[in-house]
């Protein structure tokens, strides 16, 4: 039977021609509307190299220290040297955890002397370990070379070439805030969409002095330093969560005038969309932001679909003694109802192909709105199963949303009523 009316669907859409594609026009606006939304989402969720264990990442990105005597003496930020060391180091319940700060720096060729600003990661051996970065030449540094303070880097392709024209530069020497530094490896370039791992160049932070905080200052607890950490498993976030606030209390009871606190604590790749890359508050608010997104995209879906009713009553008006004929052969109401809703399906689905196709066209067209300037896009971040999966639940809501009404009226249709071609 869906056969039959998919058929006759399709029929009366290339009888209808205009019509119908004014309703595909507004399926396709909708749909491009409402998937913009969710591709924006998707990049920055999805699993992609290097951040190919987002699911398992949580992050702390926002510290405050304060005098235990006086609360309102505080400072937020992020943490220093000493937290990274003595207290996330000691978590036992992480797989990895690594401490990492990011800075602008001047970089450029001991032999050429032109400085540039570059996106530089002061970090730890511990980094490579969670990101899951593509080396093409040399090897990350050591836990050798960081305690060591030895100045090693790791650059970006991109950053290999400019400099040197090539990526098989291991051991050739650049200069770092006129510091110099020797390459022992080069990466892939990594996307900016990945926030966590995109920079282009990794050094030792002991290789720098900048990183070091003064103990007198909040007793070495502030500092530029954030922290990531990769679980065996999604399970284990409330019991490292835990495990966090123990060592805390811990570290606290170590010092003698401040201390040192994380708002809610560590939080995932989605808590952090939700807060819009805040970690400056104490509650996810997930409820509201559920309740905001939600109604936003269906406001998006409702205004094309009160057009689109108008559009699918005036052709099924001009059907009623089709309506009638089937209902006087026996049709119930619930059939009349399906075969509307079954005939309005196969415009909706042309439309929301082309609004999926429109949506990640526009996407790459203002990308910079959305994501930082300079933005690349690849297949593996906008073409996935689950966006398909998203965008036939929105196509099958547009179409209860522009069909349900007609389907509904088509099928209180009065017999004798529609075999006259009466109201």
């Amino acid at each position: 039977m869906l056969r039959i009316y998919l058929k006759q669907a399709w029929s009366l859409l290339k009888e209808n021609p205009l019509v119908s594609g004014l309703s595909i026009a507004g399926t396709a606006l909708a749909i491009t509307a409402v998937m913009m939304i969710i591709l924006v989402m998707q990049v920055r969720l999805a699993e992609y190299a290097p951040e190919t264990e987002r699911s398992r990442m949580l992050h702390i990105i926002a510290t405050r220290s304060f005098m235990k005597s006086n609360d309102g003496n505080w400072n937020n930020g992020g943490m220093g040297k000493r937290v990274v060391r003595e207290l996330f180091y000691n978590l036992k319940t992480p797989q990895e955890v690594s401490g990492y700060t990011r800075n602008t720096v001047s970089v450029s060729s001991v032999a050429k002397r032109t400085f540039t600003k570059y996106r530089a990661t002061y970090t730890d051996e511990r980094f490579w370990k969670i990101f899951d970065y593509t080396f093409l030449n040399g090897a990350p540094f050591t836990c050798e070379d960081n305690e060591s303070g030895i100045r090693k880097a790791v650059i970006s392709e991109k950053l290999a070439r400019r400099l040197f024209g090539k990526t098989e530069v291991k051991g050739q020497r650049l200069l770092v805030n006129r510091t110099e530094y020797t390459v022992c490896g080069v990466v892939k370039d990594v996307p900016r969409t990945a926030r966590y791992a995109y920079s282009d160049v990794w050094l030792p932070y002991n290789s720098s002095a900048a990183m070091e905080t003064a103990a007198n200052v909040y007793e070495g607890l502030v500092g530029p330093f954030n922290v990531v950490m990769l679980a065996h498993d999604t399970d284990d976030f409330t019991v490292i969560r835990a495990e966090v606030d123990k060592v805390t209390k811990q570290l606290n009871t170590n010092t003698s005038e401040y201390a040192v606190s994380f708002f809610n604590g560590p939080m995932t790749n989605l808590d952090l969309l939700v807060t819009n890359n805040s970690g400056f508050v104490n509650e996810i608010p997930y409820s509201n932001w559920v309740l905001q997104q939600g109604s936003f995209m269906f406001f998006l879906l409702l205004l094309p679909a009160l057009n689109m009713i108008g559009i699918t009553l005036a052709n099924f008006r001009k059907r009623r003694a089709e309506i009638g004929v089937r209902k006087a052969f026996g049709a119930s109401a619930g059939n009349v109802f399906r075969q509307v809703l079954d005939e309005n399906l196969i415009i909706t689905f042309i439309g929301g192909i082309f609004g999926l196709m429109f949506s990640i066209g526009v996407l790459l067209l203002t990308r910079d709105i959305f994501f930082p300037s300079g933005t690349e896009f690849n297949a593996e971040m906008l073409i996935r199963p689950e966006t398909f999966l998203v965008t036939l639940l929105f196509i099958f809501l547009l179409n209860l949303l522009c069909a349900g009404i007609p389907a509904w009226r088509a099928g209180k249709y009065n017999i004798v009523k529609s075999l006259n071609n009466q109201e």
